[in-house]
């Protein structure tokens, strides 16, 4: 009687862990373009290359304090919008602007660098010859 009860449990086990085995999910890439880009975002990572052989390095003091929090919109109909949030600038940087992406060249407030990096949840501008011939300076955005 034993043994039959530890095959129905062990055959009970065994069913449900087949039962329960998780569904393949869809591990589809997010692909770069204008419907995936759009969303609200606030500055992520930035960092700065002195060279294209040189180690990047945290730049993120580069970017204004009271811009880390703000909000930056890149919306339907090509309408880009900055939101001043949290901590307001001296004076308010809140402002409008169209934006376009063209390939992977990503373009707001006439200002354009290529998306070094994208997923959907943020992406990387390069802006090189920031400063200097062949420097570039990477700012990460991230999707709220």
């Amino acid at each position: 009687m034993l043994k039959a009860k530890t095959i129905a449990i062990f055959s009970f086990v065994i069913f449900n862990l087949a039962a329960c085995k998780k569904d393949k999910q869809n591990n589809t890439a997010c692909v770069l373009n204008e419907t995936n880009l759009m969303g609200t975002y606030k500055y992520g990572a930035v960092t700065y290359k002195a060279s294209p052989s040189a180690v990047a390095v945290d730049a993120t003091s580069m970017v204004d304090a009271c811009s880390l929090d703000d909000l930056i919109t890149i919306g339907a109909n090509h309408l880009f919008s900055y939101t001043d949030a949290g901590v307001k600038c001296n004076p308010p940087g809140d402002g409008t602007a169209s934006w376009s992406l063209q390939g992977n060249i990503f373009t707001a407030a006439a200002q354009s660098g290529p998306v070094e990096k994208f997923s959907c949840s943020s992406f990387t501008v390069a802006h090189a010859n920031f400063f200097t011939a062949s420097d570039t300076l990477l700012i990460t955005f991230v999707k709220q």
